[in-house]
């Protein structure tokens, strides 16, 4: 490799690293600066109450963004304490139970004011339905065993049971319903809850735990469970707010209460239904509603398939580049250290192989708090947790192995005649890394690079679950929806991406291997 092609090839990583967004215009994303923001999590019901506020705020003028499918109570609680959002739906059980962890908390007041006084957060009253946690069978199947309540479970031995894994971890889940009804059985392996739905329906699993409001309920014919013992809290469905809403716009903080008592649980139902059967957008669904019910006339950008497909393009190509390009600058270093210090090389690449051993889900919740506190303290950002910066980290950690593993590869492979007759030569020691030892290597680095590449693509839609963004959101929103196509507009696009970025890399070892070295 010349110095010449070496700079080039740096030139290119750095132009290709901060490409700005939306550069291809056909795409291209109006970025606006919203006044507010409004988590849900990744069910239906709370993407489609979320909707509501948004919609609701943007007819009176407001700029606010949903950022949609967060995964779990303690993740999206997290992100309205950093201000990330600014206001979420939560249901009054989870918040006696996961939020402060104290079931002897009763009321709609004291549970109002134990959340004023430990995280300056305020609540609404509720909005009108209850969306408990129940337990549910098959109306056949149960007829055939002869359940009707849930402790008719303890009674019966090898039943299958799938279980959503944030209804395995709750206080009020699955642990402590078990210790009350004596179902003595192994804890069963979390799962998603809309994949529950599924395993259910094709006879994979006998027993799974439904949200009373869910429409698969009634088109599954799916028999809830007399609760006799009278396990479940109150689920009331309400919004949380930051405290200091009230001050900076009385006018969304009014809309927000808007909303009390005025969504009955057959009204959620049919809202549900209309999105997890009938197939409509949440955003649709919402705008329906508050017509009809609200009087409240706003317009939706209809988006087509392609125009979807095209943004998250873009959203996972960035998270893609950056945090490649940041990593391909870090690790050829440390692999050129591991291969010339030897002692060292094996703390660095033991150090780097233990982090590719983390679950990728792990990782970047745990990047979040770290995330937020460096962007709070350090940069003055709020907000950075929930933003791509953890999924680009962990990206970029992620990443690291391959492309150290074979810098080392490559240089300790080098014929030691060769590296004799450079010394021969009298070249310096970067002399001679510069001028034959990297180039020699260059076919192994690159190997490196392409398969960080390909994984950098497929793990960029774990993303998603924080947030993220990129072909991640419509695989989520399929499998949440059971919506084949859906999930086909972020799998099959992410798999192209991975065919022309090892495709990109080919043309690269082109330019800056010689050509007597290339495989």
């Amino acid at each position: 490799m010349s110095a010449r092609n070496g700079i080039l090839l740096c030139l290119l990583m750095i132009a290709i690293g901060f490409l700005p967004s939306g550069w291809v215009f056909k795409f291209k994303r109006v970025e606006t600066d919203s006044d507010y923001s409004i988590g849900s999590k990744s069910y239906t019901e709370n993407m489609i109450l979320a909707e509501l506020v948004k919609l609701a705020g943007e007819s009176e003028g407001l700029k606010i963004r949903h950022q949609s499918e967060i995964q779990g109570t303690q993740i999206i609680f997290q992100y309205l304490l950093n201000r990330s959002i600014d206001v979420y739906p939560e249901y009054i059980g989870t918040i006696r139970y996961e939020i402060l962890q104290d079931p002897n908390v009763i009321s709609v007041e004291e549970i109002r004011q134990e959340l004023r006084k430990k995280f300056n957060l305020e609540m609404t009253d509720p909005i009108g339905f209850e969306n408990t946690y129940s337990i549910g069978m098959l109306k056949s199947r149960a007829m055939e065993l002869g359940i009707s309540k849930i402790s008719d479970l303890a009674k019966r031995e090898n039943l299958r049971f799938s279980l959503s894994q944030e209804f395995l971890e709750r206080e009020d889940g699955w642990t402590q319903l078990a210790m009350k009804y004596g179902i003595n059985i192994q804890k069963p392996k979390g799962n998603d809850h809309a994949l529950t739905y599924r395993q259910l329906e094709s006879g994979a699993a006998d027993v799974i735990d439904v949200y009373s409001t869910d429409s698969k309920i009634q088109s599954l014919n799916i028999l809830v469970l007399e609760d006799d013992l009278e396990f479940f809290p109150s689920y009331d469905a309400v919004f949380l707010y930051r405290a200091g809403l009230e001050n900076e716009n009385r006018q969304f903080a009014d809309l927000i209460r808007s909303f009390e008592n005025r969504i009955t649980n057959d009204q959620m139902i049919g809202l549900n239904a209309r999105c997890e059967i009938d197939k409509y957008s949440e955003t649709k669904v919402a705008q329906e509603f508050l017509e009809n019910e609200f009087g409240i006339r706003v317009e939706i950008e209809r988006d087509s398939i392609w125009r979807n497909i095209g943004r998250n393009t873009i959203d996972h190509l960035d998270l893609v580049r950056m945090s490649l390009v940041a990593c391909i600058f870090v690790a050829i270093p440390l692999g050129i250290i591991a291969a010339k210090q030897r002692a060292l090389g094996q703390c660095v690449l033991g150090t780097i192989g233990v982090l590719q051993t983390v679950p990728g889900i792990a990782l970047l919740v745990v990047l979040i708090a770290p995330t937020e506190w460096c962007g709070r303290w350090i940069l003055g950002r709020p907000g950075l947790g929930s933003s791509i910066v953890p999924v680009i980290i962990a990206l970029f950690i992620y990443s690291l192995l391959p492309i150290v593993r074979s810098t080392y590869t490559g240089l300790t492979m080098i014929p030691g005649s060769l590296c004799e007759s450079a010394d021969a030569l009298g070249l310096s020691r970067w002399a001679k890394l510069w001028r034959i030892e990297l180039p020699l290597a260059m076919p192994s680095i690159l190997s490196g690079v392409k398969t960080a590449a390909v994984i950098n693509v497929g793990f960029a839609c774990l993303g998603a679950m924080i947030g993220g963004g990129g072909y991640g959101q419509p695989i989520f929103s399929g499998v949440r929806l059971s919506d084949t196509q859906l999930i086909l507009q972020g799998a099959v696009p992410a798999a192209v991406m991975a065919i022309l970025a090892q495709g990109a890399f080919e043309v690269i070892e082109r330019v800056v291997v010689p050509r007597g070295l290339r495989n």
